[in-house]
């Protein structure tokens, strides 16, 4: 029996399904069986996309000057 490679999804791709998941125009089931991947999965990424929001607005990140103009 062969075993089977895990699928490793680009960065850009799982912002984009996290961004549909905030949107809320669809379930998370349904946007998973769309993307064929598992909703626990789509839970974890949203998760851990809402947990880095903070650190955009840091003083450290390249991001906080565009902020103060």
């Amino acid at each position: 029996m062969q075993k089977q490679k895990r699928k490793q999804y680009t960065a850009e791709f799982k912002a984009e399904v996290v961004k549909e998941i905030l949107r809320e125009e669809k379930t998370v089931s349904q946007t998973s069986a769309e993307h064929g991947i598992h909703s626990s999965q789509l839970y974890k990424w949203r998760d851990q996309a809402l947990a880095g929001l903070p650190s955009l607005f840091s003083a450290s990140s390249p991001y906080a000057a565009e902020g103060t103009r």
